[in-house]
C-alpha cells in the first residue's frame, strides 16, 4: 500500500525529533552503558506508540520532550533497559527497532480487544452511551419524581449511590495480561496522555511482574481512559453522575427500566401495578415506554 505524503511527513519529523534527542552531549556523555540506544531505536519507539493517534497531528517539540526523557531514563537506569529488552524477547541487537514497533502493533491490538471487551458489559457500557440517551431518560425520570411523591421516597430509601463504583467496576473487569501488554499500555499512556505522569519505578516494577493491567490503567482519571477508548474508535466517554448511574442501575434491576439495546424504555405497567405511580404517563416519560 503507498504511503500518504501526510504519513511520510509525520515520519520526517519522528526521525529529526530522534536524531536531536541522541545528539545532546548529556546523551553522548551516559550513553556507555546503553551503546544499542540509537537514534533508529527512538524513532521505534514514536512511529509505534506516538503516531498512531497522532497521525497528521504530529508536533517536533512534543515528541522532542518525550525522547529525551526516554533517553533520560535509560541512561539513568540501564537496567531498566535491560530488562525492557528481555521482556520484549530481542535476540539481536539488530531486531530492536523492528520488536519495538512490534510490541506497539501487538499491544495496541491488545489493550483494543481489552477495552472493547470491557466496555461492552454492564455496568460500563453506560459510559459509552451518548450522552443523549442517558439525559433523556434521567429528564422522565426526573418527572416522575417530582409527581409521584411514593416513587421519590422509594428511590431514595433504595438507591445508595457510590462515588468510587467506576473504579470498582472497571478494576474488576480487566482481565491479567502478558508483561509485554504491560509495557506495551505503559507506553502508550505515557505517550498520549497528559494526565500521566511519568514514573521510572513504575516501568521497572511493570518489567519485574509487580503491577497489574487493574493497577496501571486502574489508577488514571476518568478523562485518561476516555482519551485511550477515543485514540482506539471507541467513540466518546463520559463520567456520568454516580448518583445518575447508581440510579438507572438500581431501575434497571427492579426491571422498572429497561434496556432495548438502542435506547432505554420505562416500564410504566410495572410501575402502575408496584403503586409506584398512577394514571396516564407524562409526555416525557410516555416517549420512553
Amino acid at each position: 500500500m503507498e504511503t500518504s505524503a501526510q504519513r511520510i511527513a509525520d515520519l520526517y519529523i519522528i526521525k529529526m525529533a530522534a536524531r536531536e534527542a541522541t545528539s545532546t552531549r548529556e546523551f553522548r556523555r551516559r550513553r556507555a552503558a546503553v551503546r544499542d540506544l540509537t537514534a533508529e531505536v527512538m524513532e521505534a519507539f514514536a512511529e509505534g506508540f506516538y503516531l498512531p493517534m497522532h497521525e497528521g497531528r504530529v508536533a517536533f517539540g512534543g515528541i522532542l520532550g518525550k525522547l529525551r526523557d526516554l533517553t533520560k531514563l535509560f541512561t539513568k537506569k540501564p537496567r531498566i533497559w535491560e530488562n525492557f529488552k528481555k521482556a520484549i524477547g530481542i535476540e539481536s541487537l539488530s531486531d530492536l527497532p523492528g520488536a519495538i514497533k512490534q510490541v506497539a502493533k501487538d499491544g495496541y491490538a491488545a489493550l483494543k480487544r481489552i477495552l472493547g471487551k470491557v466496555f461492552s458489559t454492564w455496568p460500563l457500557m453506560l459510559y459509552t452511551l451518548p450522552e443523549a440517551k442517558l439525559f433523556s431518560v434521567n429528564g422522565a425520570l426526573g418527572v416522575l419524581i417530582k409527581q409521584f411523591p411514593a416513587f421519590e421516597s422509594y428511590l431514595e430509601k433504595n438507591v445508595r449511590p457510590r462515588v468510587d463504583a467506576f473504579d470498582e467496576w472497571f478494576r474488576k473487569a480487566l482481565p491479567r495480561v502478558s508483561t509485554v501488554v504491560l509495557v506495551a499500555a505503559f507506553f502508550f499512556i505515557w505517550w498520549n496522555v497528559v494526565e500521566f505522569e511519568w514514573d521510572v519505578d513504575s516501568l521497572g516494577s511493570i518489567l519485574l511482574g509487580q503491577i497489574t493491567l487493574s493497577d496501571l490503567l486502574g489508577s488514571l482519571p476518568g478523562s485518561a481512559v476516555g482519551f485511550l477508548l477515543k485514540g482506539f474508535g471507541f467513540g466518546t466517554f463520559t463520567l456520568f453522575p454516580a448518583a445518575l448511574i447508581a440510579r438507572l442501575l438500581f431501575l434497571m434491576g427492579k426491571r422498572y427500566l429497561v434496556w432495548t439495546g438502542r435506547g432505554f424504555r420505562i416500564d410504566w405497567d410495572r410501575l402502575s401495578k408496584d403503586r409506584m405511580v398512577s394514571g396516564e404517563p407524562p409526555p416525557e416519560v410516555a416517549a420512553l415506554t
